[in-house]
């Protein structure tokens, strides 16, 4: 399934699970009766890229302490959060009408029909004196936009838990592997996002999803590549390829670098990669191979540490062909 059917489908999940049961109150009534809420919350999901749903993204990594994950959402967290706080309870008795509260602060902000199903769940809840399942906006989206922004929530949720694994790694290493894997780590990370600033194709409606999901798969893969190592199971390059795979790879990116001499301002302006940007990434590319090779040198020492850069070459070598069909694809 590509992306964008993905995206789409989570939409139609959510759209299919919410509630219809009608409430015995009008929403103006309902909202009237829950009063305005005792902490103002800026109703800020998509005004802020860098904080959507504080439950998803800054306080995630809290979710198993309820004192510190409630003290984070009070803290980081906007109205929607608030609610769920409430509704869910989380380190406090629930209090429906107060999570009410918090959502009709945020009528304008949010479409009507996800609006209206919030309300509907957490009144009947007032009833009930239970939900029937966790609270939170991301089930009850209808918009595109609503839709789009529960998805980067659980994207960065998803980083984040990638790379807690990937520090988790170095646990049990001694002081010098640890060191060295650190040092490397930051450099994968800085060369993930240097590539996907730089060489992702920017052309389609669906641009933001296709750089989330380069994002995830590039962790992966590299949560992949180091448990192996770890575990005695990556496999090295063999070595009467490791010369012809960095000349092929050097070949590859003379040849992109002549093209965007020649159409760098024309492909800029219909995929979004520039020269300059190529090279950063080349250059942020190379410190990682290097501090991969040191890393996989301490935990397989009798591999020939060209057998371990001719591996990494390898990869970087289909990216640039990657980037190489995108740019003379249309010429």
């Amino acid at each position: 399934m590509n992306h964008l059917a993905f995206f789409f489908l989570y939409l139609s999940i959510s759209l299919l699970t919410q509630d219809t049961h009608a409430s015995d109150l009008s929403f103006v009534e309902i909202c009237t009766q829950a009063g305005k809420p005792k902490i103002a919350k800026k109703c800020q999901f998509y005004s802020n890229p860098e904080n959507m749903g504080a439950m998803y993204t800054t306080c995630r990594h809290l979710e198993k302490n309820p004192t510190l994950f409630k003290k984070c959402l009070f803290k980081y967290g906007d109205a929607l959060d608030m609610a769920a706080v409430y509704a869910n309870g989380i380190d406090l008795k629930p209090d429906f009408w107060r999570a009410i509260s918090y959502v009709c602060s945020c009528e304008n902000q949010v479409a009507p029909a996800e609006f209206e199903a919030m309300i509907k769940v957490l009144y009947r809840a007032t009833q009930t004196k239970n939900l029937e399942e966790k609270f939170h906006f991301c089930r009850y989206v209808t918009s595109s936009a609503s839709a789009a922004a529960c998805y980067a929530a659980k994207h960065q949720a998803i980083i984040q838990s990638l790379k807690d694994e990937l520090e988790t790694i170095s646990k049990y290493f001694s002081p010098t592997q640890k060191k060295s894997y650190e040092t490397f780590l930051q450099s994968a990370h800085d060369f993930i996002k240097s590539h996907l600033d730089h060489e992702i194709d920017l052309s389609g409606s669906g641009r933001s999803l296709t750089i989330m999901n380069e994002h995830e798969d590039l962790l992966k893969l590299l949560l992949k590549t180091i448990t192996e190592l770890v575990n005695k199971q990556l496999k090295p390059a063999h070595k009467t390829s490791c010369n012809s795979v960095e000349s092929q790879m050097n070949t590859t990116y003379q040849e992109l670098i002549e093209i965007f001499k020649k159409r760098g301002k024309k492909i800029a302006d219909l995929y979004g990669p520039t020269r300059k940007g190529i090279e950063e990434t080349q250059q942020k590319f190379f410190t990682f191979r290097t501090n991969f090779t040191l890393v996989a040198s301490e935990h397989a020492p009798d591999v020939p540490p060209q057998k371990w850069q001719t591996l990494i070459t390898l990869f970087r070598l289909n990216q640039l062909k990657e980037l190489l069909h995108l740019v003379t694809a249309h010429q």
